[in-house]
């Protein structure tokens, strides 16, 4: 029977393959106030993890006028990970509803999500359910960080 509940505490919501110090960061997030294990879910099947997730509250850190008025906060998701099997999305539609029902009304309206291709297993499995499940895709890119040893740049003429 497929089941999602909240997690105990960090080491509830931990899953093999996760680095090393993942626990502590989990308890950090705890400690600071911006995550609480009501925020975390896992979904079992029996004994079996099939998947999990959680969020936390972050300061919104930039304001450009290109995004508009963004609120004071943003909820992230952290720690998503589902069985990327043929038939994912059914229990990713049922782990993101029973997560934002228990959520509704008490984090922020901006639910960020990322997915990196160098970062996240299963990048185009993630898109492709956050696609279904209403997400805009916003493509953020890194600009340019100056590295060389000139301290001066030469203008042409």
């Amino acid at each position: 029977m497929l089941r999602v509940r909240t997690v105990h505490d960090a080491a509830d919501f931990g899953a093999p393959g996760d680095p090393s110090n993942y626990n502590d960061q989990v308890d950090h997030l705890f400690a600071v106030g911006l995550s609480q294990p009501a925020w975390c879910f896992v979904m079992d099947i029996g004994q079996d993890r099939v998947g999990r997730i959680g969020f936390r509250v972050e300061p919104t850190m930039s304001d450009p006028t290109w995004l508009g008025t963004l609120p004071e906060y943003e909820l992230s998701a952290f720690g998503l990970d589902l069985a990327w099997n043929d038939d994912f999305e059914t229990p990713g539609r049922i782990l993101f509803g029973a997560a934002a029902a228990a959520l509704e009304g008490t984090v922020p309206d901006l639910l960020e999500i990322r997915t990196n291709n160098e970062l996240h297993p299963h990048h185009r499995e993630r898109r492709g359910l956050l696609g279904a499940l209403g997400f805009d895709l916003f493509i953020e890119k890194q600009g340019f960080t100056w590295a060389g040893d000139v301290s001066e740049v030469e203008v042409p003429a």
